[in-house]
């Protein structure tokens, strides 16, 4: 029977964090891929940024749900006033790593995924990252994890939620209109490659 935890209850944080990368970068791809310049940067960045308590992907963020002794998947959310700190810690931390030969290049893919995203309210409850291991999928556990992070925000006392979901994701775009989710607005990337969804929910308290 699956079951949720939190990363503090977790014995060890290595193991956590390699089981939780594959479903990390697949829900922050392909914008992780453009972002890092292919999987392999991809996955020693978040390697890192996963145990930055600063970063907006940090482990310390999230909900693992567990099915067994595995870690089937998660989510990582944020307040909207956390999120804005957040981008701008991972922003200074890719810079700092990036050669001075490769600098050009990597101004060039943030300029193209910069529309990406849209403004999040300081009054908003923001889902991060949200998915599961390539094995766990297609038991409608997914169901479970929106549910969770909904539940989360009610907690912490919002009624406002938002996130950004790959448009041609037909699955997990099913998955958040079924939670009561509206497409807010379309986005795309400078040149076109990438496009994405902006979704919201506001409930009562």
């Amino acid at each position: 029977m699956p079951e949720f935890c939190l990363p503090a209850t977790t014995a060890n944080i290595d193991v956590l964090i390699s089981r939780s990368i594959p479903w990390v970068l697949a829900a922050g791809s392909p914008y992780f891929l453009e972002l890092f310049g292919g999987e392999e940067p991809a996955i020693r960045a978040l390697q890192l940024w996963m145990r930055r308590p600063s970063s907006e992907v940090s482990i310390g963020r999230g909900q693992i749900l567990m099915e067994g002794s595995d870690i089937a998947g998660g989510f990582i959310a944020l307040a909207g006033p956390e999120l804005k700190l957040a981008r701008k810690a991972d922003a200074l931390a890719l810079w700092k790593t990036v050669p001075a030969s490769e600098l050009r290049a990597l101004i060039r893919r943030m300029a193209n995924g910069a529309n990406l995203f849209s403004p999040v309210a300081d009054d908003e409850y923001y889902l991060s990252k949200l998915g599961l291991n390539e094995e766990f999928r297609g038991r409608g556990l997914g169901s479970a994890l929106i549910t969770r992070y909904l539940q989360e925000g009610r907690m912490r006392g919002y009624s406002h939620y938002s996130l950004e979901v790959l448009s041609q994701n037909d699955p997990a775009v099913r998955l958040y209109k079924s939670a009561g989710f509206q497409i807010d607005r379309q986005l795309q990337s400078r040149d076109g490659r990438f496009r994405y969804f902006s979704m919201k929910l506001e409930t009562s308290q």
